[in-house]
């Protein structure tokens, strides 16, 4: 009987979860790999000529990502996939069913249908009645001010970082929001007028206002969640029409019923004792840039939100009564 005389190896590798690695195959030495197959004959062509002379011009062009998003960072992503992908491959059907499924249990169940997917492509045709994830963000008007303002910065790579993601996102701006008992807005001035027989008016009160109903946003934001048309926009939605401060100050003495006599002073010294107050107090109740954004005129076009979103906002007059009423301070 012969004998084996060379040594026998068995290597053993732990499976692997993926096939990531195997589908990447990596090449270490892609030079010595092209050789090899140069001088095998590999890349003659069978019925063709092979080369003569090949003349190359080699160049570099560094990879550029965005670096708050390490998952396209190129040393740990491959090449290929960074600059061959489409948008949508990352937000593919299985993570919208995810976030979908995450969001379900908060909804009206008899209105989840609105928010299902419908009929789907084979092999994903059984997951129809899954709830669709889609990506609505509240931000502000407030990124328009012309006011050098550190929130306008913020706000403003926040929305970047949304547009730039693989996300199917829709950014809702509201105005200055009002019509519960608790906003940091107009409740406070209902609350004032109902006790103040004399308030100053910043600058007259010249100055457009356009604030919107807390309820006609929350219809925006549903209206954008429900509508797939309304994925990759970003709509401004306020009130059905501007308003001079000083109108809007009336209209809410009127809801309640106060006699309180409006007084126009200069803006400037009051921006610079609300500067005071916020250094001296550990929460101010009004900042300075509040002041300061008065003297801009806040009017917007709500056409695109009443064109895709079927937003149809109350009028002033009508929401601020209603406020007071829930406050308790309508007379």
């Amino acid at each position: 009987m012969a004998g084996v005389t060379d040594p026998l190896y068995l290597w053993i590798e732990p499976g692997r979860p993926d096939i990531d690695e195997g589908m990447r195959a990596r090449v270490a030495d892609p030079v010595w790999f092209l050789a090899r197959q140069w001088q095998l004959g590999e890349q003659r062509g069978e019925d063709a000529s092979s080369p003569v002379v090949i003349d190359v011009t080699p160049s570099h062009v560094p990879i550029t990502y965005d670096r708050t998003r390490p998952d396209l960072e190129p040393t740990v992503v491959p090449a290929e996939a960074l600059l061959e992908a489409e948008p949508g491959d990352w937000w593919t059907v299985g993570r919208r069913i995810r976030l979908g499924r995450a969001a379900a249990p908060l909804l009206d169940p008899s209105n989840r249908s609105n928010f299902s997917f419908g009929t789907l492509a084979a092999p994903y045709d059984h997951l129809g009645g899954e709830v669709d994830g889609r990506a609505v963000f509240v931000s502000t008007t407030a990124v328009t001010t012309a006011l050098p303002a550190p929130s306008k910065r913020i706000r403003l790579a926040a929305e970047r970082q949304i547009r730039n993601s693989r996300l199917q996102w829709t950014i809702i701006r509201p105005t200055m929001i009002y019509g519960a008992a608790r906003d940091r807005n107009l409740s406070r001035l209902l609350r004032v007028l109902s006790r103040t027989r004399v308030l100053p008016v910043p600058g007259g009160g010249r100055h457009l206002q356009q604030p919107v109903h807390v309820a006609d946003v929350a219809d925006a934001v549903l209206a954008a969640a429900e509508r797939p048309g309304a994925a990759g926009s970003c709509y401004d939605v306020a009130g059905p029409e501007p308003l001079a401060f000083a109108e809007l100050l009336r209209i809410s003495a009127r809801a309640v019923a106060s006699r309180t006599r409006f007084v126009p002073v200069p803006l400037t010294p009051l921006v610079a004792v609300a500067r005071g107050y916020e250094q001296l107090s550990g929460r101010p109740r009004i900042r300075a840039e509040q002041l300061r954004r008065l003297a801009e005129d806040k009017a917007f076009v709500i056409k695109d939100a009443e064109r895709d979103l079927g937003y149809a906002p109350r009028q002033f007059p009508a929401g601020i009564r209603a406020e007071a009423e829930a406050m308790g301070l309508a007379r």
